[in-house]
């Protein structure tokens, strides 16, 4: 039907401009308003042949809902078809979690961060501590060497391995496996990667997990005066406990 009268005004346009004549001369206000109007009716053709032809989303819902198009009114289904037009092809999914009450989101200072926090110090510690939430692709190593490496970052007063005083346990949930790791002791990471220099900070505890998605692991690390992490230990709990892979 639209094409129909599409080709209707284009026929009375040309009719109009071989009256004129090749004169140069303006074309009087009517064939300025059957342009406008075949511009109009092209435009509405194109966007009625494109809604007429659904994309696949549109195809495989009408495949669950055959009688769909009936019972939305005339409006539903076109607004219907611009909102799924409208909405990203396909967004990825990640690793999502409930950030706790009190801490305070920064910016990451890693490329492979995806949130750190500052988590405010007890009255008796010297400073605030720190998570962070990693995920480093497939640079990332096993969740194993990660783990050991951290364990590492952390030295005991008697120099014993700090290995024989960290405590891990893992357990499912939601499908993804998790790994948690607590060590207390003097924390000595590097102060840059590869640097030569290390902190040495007394009295601290470093906490950590991981979490193993359909996407690679994801890392959290905290780290912190012993008594700070003790008093965010339970939101560091809930923070676990609502990580999901949406």
């Amino acid at each position: 039907m639209v094409q129909a009268r599409v080709e209707r005004l284009q026929r009375a346009l040309i009719a109009v401009r071989a009256s004129i004549g090749a004169q140069g001369r303006r074309l009087p206000h009517r064939a300025d308003v059957f342009d406008t109007r075949i511009t109009a009716f092209r435009t509405a053709f194109a966007i009625r042949a494109r809604v007429s032809r659904p994309p696949p989303r549109v195809l495989a819902l009408k495949k669950v809902f055959p009688n769909m198009s009936r019972r939305l009114p005339a409006i539903g289904l076109p607004l219907l078809l611009l909102v799924l037009l409208a909405s990203p092809a396909g967004a990825q999914a990640t690793l999502r979690f409930d950030a706790p009450d009190g801490w305070i989101a920064v910016e990451p200072d890693s490329p492979a961060g995806v949130a750190h926090f500052v988590l405010p110090r007890a009255a008796e510690d010297p400073e605030d501590a720190e998570c962070g939430i990693f995920h480093f692709g497939d640079e990332g190593g096993t969740a194993e060497l990660r783990l050991e490496r951290w364990t590492n970052q952390m030295l005991q007063p008697d120099d014993r391995p700090s290995a024989d005083v960290a405590t891990t346990s893992r357990f499912e949930m939601g499908g993804m496996q998790i790994t948690l790791l607590d060590v207390p002791g003097i924390f000595a990471a590097e102060v840059l990667p590869g640097s030569r220099m290390r902190y040495y900070k007394r009295g601290f505890r470093l906490k950590a997990a991981v979490v193993e998605t359909p996407g690679g692991p994801f890392f959290v690390k905290l780290t912190g005066p012993e008594a700070t992490v003790a008093r965010w230990e339970p939101a560091f709990t809930a923070l676990i406990d609502s990580v999901r892979y949406e």
